[in-house]
């Protein structure tokens, strides 16, 4: 292999088993029942300017309620990313542990998801959580991840 040719640097997953992303159903419904009508004002929904963010602070809440569960030795980030036209987010995933937790992985912007307004408040939140999942568990996947199953895609868009 020339020079050009060569990866600068690889990504080698050292885990035999990778646990999922996922949610925890249990403390997914203590979460919105504890949030009651709060959780609908909460909702990041696609029209907003601050879309992206709203998204990334329903998901550190939910987090912190345990309601996202996964692998331990990875900690799950999202960071929202709004513009004017258009909000999304970044899933980024970093060691827990070891000399390189300042490496996050990424599979880029992804567009916050357009859920109709039919939709009631747990159920928008739980697709929104879900979309999270399916992005990091993307991720994991793409480094190699051996989870024993398969699992939903997300959609990607690559931003200009």
């Amino acid at each position: 292999m020339t020079a050009a040719a060569t990866p600068a640097f690889t990504v080698t997953l050292t885990a035999t088993q990778t646990t999922l992303f996922n949610i925890d159903a249990a403390a997914f419904e203590r979460w919105c029942a504890a949030k009651g009508e709060d959780l609908e004002c909460e909702i990041p929904i696609w029209t907003m300017s601050d879309a992206g963010a709203a998204l990334s602070e329903m998901f550190y809440d939910a987090r912190k309620a345990g309601v996202i569960v996964g692998d331990a030795a990875f900690e799950l980030n999202v960071y929202g990313d709004d513009d004017v036209e258009v909000s999304g987010f970044y899933c980024v995933l970093k060691n827990v542990s070891g000399s390189q937790r300042l490496i996050g992985l990424t599979s880029g912007w992804t567009e916050v998801l357009r859920i109709t307004d039919a939709t009631d408040a747990p159920e928008c939140a739980r697709e929104h959580l879900e979309e999270i999942c399916r992005v990091a568990n993307d991720v994991l996947r793409a480094v190699g991840a051996n989870p024993g199953g398969t699992g939903l895609t997300h959609r990607h868009s690559n931003r200009a």
